[in-house]
């Protein structure tokens, strides 16, 4: 009597289909090392290029605070004081010394009171240091519109006596509300009169 023993074994899994490759992707995958390299070329550049920027924004920024820091102390020691016993040089002086104390508001209000008074009796070359007190002490204050409305008003006053400083100033209001073409204009018109 011979019995038969039947074993059935599963059929093998089908292979998941293969999806279509493009030209494109073959090309990729064949020259994957140039892509590679020029990656990694492409990254150090960038790299090279950011550190570089970096390193002339900060060289600017310290040029840019020597040049200011000059202007200012040019600035104080420039101002005329016109008459040594009148008023208006009290004002002034008084302007000065919050200027150098760092009270930009007192200096404010202390050119602005010289500044009538220089008005009032006529003296233009007073007014003119006056007002350029007046405008540093207001840009020092975070008040750059009202900074360079008041240069504005004197420009032709000093254009007439030579004095560049008056554009240099407005140059810096309009670098420091980030107006650069502006500021670049007032810088060219005050080396034009250097």
């Amino acid at each position: 009597r011979l019995v038969a023993v039947v074993a059935a074994r599963a059929a093998p899994p089908m292979p998941p289909p293969v999806p279509e490759v493009s030209p494109f992707m073959l090309f990729c995958r064949a020259n994957w090392g140039y892509f590679a390299a020029l990656q990694t070329v492409a990254l150090i550049g960038a790299a090279n290029n950011g550190r570089l920027a970096k390193k002339r924004r900060l060289e600017i920024g310290v040029i840019n605070a020597k040049l200011r820091a000059m202007m200012q102390k040019y600035e104080v020691n420039s101002m005329d004081e016109g008459d040594e016993d009148g008023p208006a040089s009290h004002a002034l002086a008084a302007g000065k010394a919050a200027l150098t104390a760092g009270d930009w508001l007192l200096a404010a209000r202390s050119f602005a009171e010289a500044k009538e008074i220089v008005v009032d009796a006529g003296d233009v070359l007073s007014r003119l240091s006056a007002s350029k007190g007046l405008a540093l002490a207001l840009t020092k204050a975070g008040k750059l519109r009202a900074a360079i409305a008041e240069l504005e008003s004197v420009a032709a006053v000093a254009e007439q006596e030579g004095d560049s400083s008056v554009y240099g100033m407005l140059g810096d209001c309009h670098t420091d509300l980030a107006e650069l073409s502006v500021a670049g204009d007032y810088y060219d018109k005050c080396l034009a009169m250097t």
